[in-house]
């Protein structure tokens, strides 16, 4: 469901892992790459702590799997790389 909001930090969590993607994964260590994952996880939990796990009583499903699954294939690509 839409909620025609704009939530900063969603997108400043999301352009983080975008951008290091793009353009740092080749370039940066491990210990980077997991400052930068870090980073995404931190400002989500404030995100969450601001506005909770719910939109109007809704679950955020979509918000709760994107999450979730950024988290994961950052992971795996941190992890497969050598």
């Amino acid at each position: 469901m839409a909620t025609n909001q704009i939530e900063i930090l969603r997108i400043i969590s999301n352009l983080i892992i975008i951008s290091w993607v793009i353009l740092f994964f080749n370039k940066s260590k491990k210990q980077t790459d997991f400052l930068i994952i870090a980073s995404f996880v931190l400002l989500t939990l404030f995100f969450i702590l601001l506005n909770g796990l719910t939109n109007d009583g809704n679950p955020r499903i979509f918000f709760s799997g994107s999450v979730l699954t950024t988290l994961v294939l950052s992971a795996y690509l941190v992890l497969k790389r050598k």
